[in-house]
């Protein structure tokens, strides 16, 4: 038994050092946005011996309200088909876990 509880504890230890991580990229992001640009404006990419960065767009479209009434039309659709029971789904199993609050 204590081996299956040492290994749900190295779990949550890992996804909560995955978070710390994570915290602290977001924390350099910006710093590194502006290393990129000054340090390569046109391009944008800086290679490294331990990867490349690159500042890369991505669209990101508004709608017409025509569009935005259509959407909200279909989702009123899905809504009434999952009641009557029209929808099929289907179920999927994952792990989820949550980290007890450390005050």
């Amino acid at each position: 038994m204590d081996e299956k509880k040492d290994k749900l504890l190295k779990y949550a230890a890992i996804k909560q050092q995955i978070k710390s991580l994570e915290d602290k990229a977001e924390e350099l992001k910006e710093e590194v946005v502006a290393i990129v640009l000054e340090m390569n404006p046109t391009d944008k990419t800086v290679e490294t011996d331990v990867g490349t960065f690159v500042m890369v767009q991505k669209r990101k479209y508004n709608y017409s309200e025509d569009v935005i009434t259509k959407e909200e039309e279909l989702k009123q659709l899905k809504t009434e088909e999952e009641a009557k029971g029209i929808a099929e789904y289907t179920v999927s199993e994952y792990l989820k876990f949550n980290s007890a609050s450390i005050e």
